[in-house]
């Protein structure tokens, strides 16, 4: 048997597991679920007492079992992690008063269960994105044993259906946030970053799986030392002193993960787990792919509202008692009010100010994303499918009915899981927007969502405006007129390259009702320039055919020559007819062309 990335931790996890051999191939996922009917989740000890793991995956009920983790927006709190299992209870073994069950009288909640699966190996590798993937094992034929929860049980419900003939229990559980929200901490906290001030919080409690308590000689607190139970990432955020009174555990946490925008979980093994919002803009080398390209899917849903519109942020400083609010006045006026309010622990109110215009520039206008994917039951690769945490990366495609595909990098919001039969077994992801790199141009170049053209210049004849009468994301686009009969160009202000490096540009395109039957002819093209501005080369897309009143993705990916430091994006529109309406009336929108979606983006 081969180990991956360290196994169950001793005295958290418990001990090693020793899986059951699998009879044959597995076509389907197969649970092992164990009890620790031994200790308590809250010991009175500095240090967690170890595991003493009971399996009762044989009492486990077909189709009794579903989770839930994580969250369903990107902006909101993560939920705890829940889990609902229906147990087989006809030998009464999970009856909490039957004083010869074999568990007495230790059926009670707070107990700590863990959820494990075996699957055949897939093709992918352990790691995807940046969460932790431990307690994974390979075990002889290619069956591995991935982590799918671990909590503390809630209630152990007995039923008697069938008027009697039959005995069940179904047990609920909670992962750490159940424990973290009943607790309350006083200590004292002095100013420090983000990641100290999460080790100073989880110290406080054995049950976090923090190793034996080191303390200061002079105040005799626990010093904020972290553990191998943890996976808190690095922030240079600084936070705020001062004492913690009363202070629920579960809010304090969330604080501090308000205050940097990273992301603060449960992982699938159990491992608390704080990962930084640079997670997506990370380069990852594995990314699984659903849909016609990747894995089958059953559903996909995308969306295109307001729900993720905040146009009045607000962010409070939860010791010094002020504020720090960031507000888009075209955003309001576009949309209305969507105002969203964080309690943070950071330090200052300079601090404060930078956190609120971040969210404001991430959330301040609609975004088309793709929010939900349900995998199809035929997945050829469970492995891949199970051990995704969350904000691991995942790409999805969606073939559209016009023959075109829809891409988008996606996070890991929120995972449901349920199998209502040995063969049918369901995955739920929400999801949100990644990418592992930025798009380069400014918010205005790439959207005019602000109403104006603001980094942008007709270059070759043409003129250029914002305008409402087609839009392929938002309520505005780029409008580009012709000036006479011939070939057209626009050009977009210069961003920030490095040399060598591979970059994509991107423009969805419309073409006007005068291309009717042969399309109108469209490229992109990207101008290197070095440190004083001078032009080293152009790199030309391919010219595609834009049909009227469809948007048109036109592209080019090109490297980045020796010596160059920043790029402009022309998009070139040839062959472009001349308006023949007079400007403002809808025959003349209609004679236009437009772009929209602009971007230009960094890919190895």
């Amino acid at each position: 048997m081969t180990e991956y990335y360290g196994g169950w931790l001793e005295g958290y996890g418990g001990s090693t597991p020793t899986p059951p051999t699998p009879s044959g191939p597995l076509a389907w996922p197969e649970l092992i679920v164990e009890v620790d009917f031994v200790n308590d989740a809250n010991p009175s000890t500095d240090v967690m007492p170890q595991a003493v793991w009971t399996d009762i995956s044989e009492h486990v009920r077909v189709g009794g079992f579903s989770l839930r983790r994580g969250r369903a927006r990107s902006l909101d709190r993560n939920e705890a992690g829940t889990i609902t299992m229906l147990l087989n209870n006809r030998d009464r073994r999970f009856d909490a008063a039957y004083e010869a069950g074999p568990y007495y009288p230790n059926v009670l909640p707070n107990r700590r269960i863990r959820v494990q699966t075996l699957v055949e190996t897939g093709t992918t590798a352990f790691h995807v994105g940046d969460s932790f993937v431990g307690g994974d094992y390979v075990l002889d034929g290619g069956i591995i044993l991935l982590g799918l929860f671990y909590g503390y049980t809630d209630a152990w419900q007995q039923d008697y259906p069938g008027k009697g003939l039959d005995a069940t229990v179904t047990v609920t559980a909670t992962d750490m946030f159940g424990l973290f929200s009943q607790d309350l901490l006083t200590f004292d906290q002095t100013t420090a970053d983000l990641q100290t001030g999460f080790y100073a919080v989880l110290n406080q409690r054995a049950y976090t799986g923090k190793a034996a308590t080191v303390r200061d000689p002079i105040t005799n607190q626990p010093l904020p030392l972290p553990s191998p139970a943890w996976d808190i990432a690095p922030s240079q955020r600084q936070i705020r002193s001062g004492w913690y009174t009363n202070a629920g555990m579960l809010e304090a946490l969330q604080q501090l993960a308000n205050s940097d925008g990273g992301n603060f979980f449960i992982s699938r093994e159990g491992r608390i787990t704080y990962l930084a919002p640079e997670v997506r803009t990370s380069r990852v080398d594995v990314i699984p792919t659903y849909g016609p390209g990747g894995e089958d899917v059953s559903d996909i849903a995308r969306v295109y509202d307001d729900t993720l519109i905040f146009n009045h942020v607000t962010v409070n400083l939860v010791e010094l008692g002020g504020s720090a609010i960031a507000q888009d006045a075209t955003s309001i006026e576009r949309y209305g009010l969507h105002p969203v309010e964080i309690t943070t622990q950071l330090a200052d109110t300079t601090e404060a100010t930078a956190r609120a215009a971040e969210i404001l520039s991430q959330y301040r206008y609609p975004t088309n994303y793709i929010r939900e994917l349900t995998m199809s039951n035929t997945t050829s690769d469970w492995q891949q499918a199970l051990e995704t945490d969350l904000w691991d990366m995942v790409l999805v495609e969606v073939p559209l009915p016009n023959g075109d595909t829809y891409s988008q990098l996606s996070l890991v919001e929120g995972i449901a899981i349920s199998s209502s039969w040995k063969n049918d077994w369901s995955i739920t992801w929400q999801l949100s927007l990644a990418d592992p790199f930025p798009n380069l141009l400014t918010d205005e170049q790439e959207s005019f969502e602000g109403g104006t053209t603001t980094g942008w210049t007709a270059e070759t004849n043409c003129t250029i405006d914002v305008s409402t009468y087609a839009h392929y994301e938002g309520d505005y686009s780029l409008q580009v007129a012709a000036s006479i009969a011939a070939d057209m160009s626009v050009l977009a202000a210069g961003a920030p390259v490095e040399a060598l490096a591979e970059y994509s540009a991107e423009a969805f395109c419309w073409a006007p009702m005068g291309g009717l039957f042969t399309g109108s002819p469209v490229h992109i093209e990207v101008d290197w320039l070095d440190g004083i501005s001078a032009l080293i080369s152009t790199s030309t897309g391919t010219t595609k055919s834009v049909r009227p009143r469809q948007w048109t993705p036109v592209g080019v990916t090109a490297t980045a020559p020796a010596g160059a430091v920043s790029a402009q994006v022309r998009i070139v529109f040839e062959d472009a007819l001349a308006p023949t309406a007079i400007k403002g009336s809808i025959q003349y929108d209609m004679q236009c062309s437009y772009a929209d979606a602009i971007s230009l983006r960094r890919t190895l």
